[in-house]
Parts: structure tokens; C-alpha cells; sequence
């Protein structure tokens, strides 16, 4: 599926990379709803303690999100200062790894990647499925790859997924909270792009967003909201819900039930 704006930014080779990532690694995640009740999820990614104090959002801060909607109105999100982690060097790029936050306890590793010699270059995000982390974003090789061209990338996740799903009852996990999590989602998107924007070394005007499944759907309903998004290149985004309930694999039969009431997918809707 593929969705494309006027004067829309060619995003090269990006579903390539995707296919020979996952056919080298895979996903084994298991859902969280399927794991053994005796573990616990994920904390959040390892900082010091100074750290974290470092991240969060400043005291006098008032949030309020609005989840009935991919657009930020209606809520009060606010970028806190990042928190840069690390930068590496190589020939070909830079890579900075850092933390981001607008919302309490909940920061998001972030990660950009420019080609070395290519001034403000143009913008691809990437977004994967459920379930993922973005540890992939480390391999050389791979950021190499996603920046041959002379596209900067920018890697993430989603929300309740990977170093993002922790301090929440178990039973609370991506598809029991889809409609807040894709909506949450399509904010934070937004809110990446106010970061990239006031870093002023990145073309702003050429933005594209390469995502597959849940990352999918998220893509449309962000670019939905925010024109900044100028291409979308999608995998399999997921959508019609009941008949995505009824037959996902991600869903566990046992929970399969509850997500086909009308009451949930009206939330999706």
C-alpha cells in the first residue's frame, strides 16, 4: 500500500532494507498476554539515575493527551530537553542515539542517522511492527544501508512496545490498548518532527515515512494530521478491524473474544 503526497519525496530503497533485515533476523517476540504470568515487563532503558532526572519533564509541567484523536489538538505536549546519549563516527555516517520525552514516564529512544557530506539532508522515519525494538538501529551495516542515498533516518517505536512497554499491569499490553496506543503513537510522530525541525540541520521539506503493520497504520493516520509528511511507503498496514481481530496471529484465542465486541472496535473506528 503506498500513499503519496504532491511534490512527494522518493523514499529509496527503504522496503529492500526491511525485507532483508527481517529475513536475517526475524521476530520472536512473544505478546506480552501470551508470556507466563510470573514475569514482569521490561523496565524502561537503562540510565543512571542522574540521568533519568536529567530527561524528565519539568515540574511545572501540565499534561493532558487527547487519544480520541492522531492530531495534537486538544493536548499539551511539550518537548523536554533531550538526552543525549551517544554519537558514533564512521565514514559513510553519524549516528546519535538519544532520549526524548512529552510525556510523564514515558521517554523514547530515539535515533538519528545522517550521511557523512550531505548537508541537511532530506528525512525518512522508520516504523516497525509490533511487536520490535529498535536495537536494529545499532548495526552498522543496516544504517549504512538507510543512508547510501543521502537520506538521513530516524528510528523509533511505537507505544507498549519494546524499551517503551513498562509500568503497566501485564495484562496491558499493545492490542489490549490499541486505540490509545496507535493514537498515542500518531502524536509522538508529531512530536518527532517538531524535535527534527528545531535541530535545523535536516531538510524538513522532504520528508518521508517508510512502516509496516502497526507502523503502518500509524504513518497514515500521522501524515492524516501533519502535511510535513510528504511520502508514505507501507507494508501490510493493519486495518479492518473486525476482520483483523478475527484472524491476526498476534491476537491470542483466549483474548480474541473481548476485541471482537462492539465496543472496542467502536473505539477503534
Amino acid at each position: 500500500m503506498r500513499a503519496t503526497r504532491p511534490q512527494n519525496l522518493r523514499v529509496m530503497s527503504g522496503m529492500f532494507v526491511f525485507l532483508l533485515w527481517a529475513a536475517q533476523i526475524g521476530w520472536c517476540q512473544q505478546s506480552p498476554a501470551a508470556q507466563s504470568q510470573d514475569k514482569q515487563p521490561p523496565g524502561p532503558a537503562a540510565v543512571s539515575g542522574n540521568e533519568k532526572e536529567k530527561s524528565s519533564l519539568p515540574e511545572e509541567f501540565v499534561y493532558s493527551e487527547n487519544p480520541t484523536t492522531p492530531s495534537l489538538e486538544g493536548s499539551t505536549l511539550e518537548l523536554a530537553d533531550p538526552l543525549i546519549g551517544e554519537t558514533d563516527q564512521t565514514a559513510q555516517f553519524t549516528r546519535e542515539f538519544m532520549q526524548v520525552q512529552w510525556r510523564p514516564e514515558d521517554p523514547i529512544d530515539l535515533y538519528v542517522i545522517k550521511p557523512v557530506g550531505v548537508k541537511n539532508p532530506p528525512v525518512v522515519l522508520y516504523l516497525y511492527s509490533y511487536p520490535s525494538d529498535a536495537t536494529i538501529f545499532r548495526n552498522d551495516n543496516f544504517c549504512r544501508r538507510l543512508t547510501e542515498r543521502g537520506f538521513a533516518a530516524i528510528g523509533f517505536v511505537s507505544a507498549l512496545n519494546g524499551q517503551r512497554y513498562h509500568d503497566v499491569p501485564l495484562k496491558q499490553w499493545f492490542v489490549s490498548q490499541l486505540p490509545t496506543a496507535l493514537s498515542y503513537s500518531a502524536h509522538d510522530v508529531q512530536m518527532i518532527l517538531n524535535y527534527l525541525t528545531s535541530r535545523h540541520d535536516l531538510d524538513m521539506d522532504r520528508v518521508g515515512m517508510f512502516a509496516d503493520g502497526s507502523g503502518a497504520t500509524i504513518a497514515i493516520l500521522a501524515a492524516s494530521v501533519d502535511d510535513r509528511i510528504k511520502a508514505l511507503d507501507l507494508l501490510d498496514p493493519w486495518g479492518d478491524w473486525p476482520d483483523w481481530m478475527a484472524k491476526s496471529t498476534i491476537v491470542p484465542e483466549k483474548e480474541r473474544a473481548d476485541y471482537l465486541q462492539p465496543a472496542f472496535l467502536q473505539r477503534l473506528e
